[in-house]
């Protein structure tokens, strides 16, 4: 079913994770391995846990793709429904958007992905969660929800995306159409 309730649809994984109570402990976790990506001694750290667990650096690169791809997939799932988000700490969500979009801006991250990449990455994906939580923003606490985004000057990072990068191939259309959508709803 489209409509509904979360419980009348067919989505076992989003609604395994909303009933776990695992949605907060997967954003903060992304939250927290994005901050540890952009950390000035990231290169130290890689050297380190490479060797502690005996892995190639490039094997430990693809396993931290892996693992920022799968959580942001399955939050990009779970934000489509309102029970979801119902449940969320929004306050880390729209942080956590905004930071990354913040810092690809300043560091060009998003110039160097591939295409592919990008697409599954949360330089592109947090602005789906973006559009999610705002078109649900009746559903909300829409005043607490807007509130969060003036002070996190959400609405300015996603201009800026669609502004200053719209030149770019890893920025899809339809990333670019959330990221519009997002910009109407509030």
């Amino acid at each position: 079913k489209a409509g509904g309730t979360l419980w009348e649809r067919d989505q076992l994984t989003v609604r395994f994770v909303l009933e776990e109570s695992k949605l907060n402990l997967c954003i903060r976790a992304l939250m927290d391995f994005k901050e540890q990506c952009r950390d000035t001694n990231i290169d130290l750290r890689l050297e380190r846990v490479s060797r502690e667990l005996s892995v190639e650096r490039q094997q430990l690169l693809a396993r931290m793709k892996n693992f920022e791809e799968s959580v942001g997939l399955i939050l990009g799932c779970c934000f489509k429904s309102v029970e979801t988000l119902q449940t969320s700490d929004l306050g880390v969500l729209v942080k956590h958007c905004t930071d990354v979009l913040a810092h690809s801006q300043a560091a060009k991250v998003l110039e160097s992905l591939t295409v592919e990449n990008a697409s599954k990455a949360q330089e592109t994906l947090v602005v789906q969660y973006l559009e999610s939580l705002a078109s649900k923003l009746e559903d909300l606490r829409e005043d607490h929800v807007i509130g969060l985004i003036a002070q996190h000057q959400t609405v300015a990072q996603v201009v800026d995306l669609l502004y200053e990068r719209n030149h770019l191939p890893q920025l899809s259309e339809e990333v670019k159409e959330l990221g519009c959508q997002f910009l109407s709803y509030v």
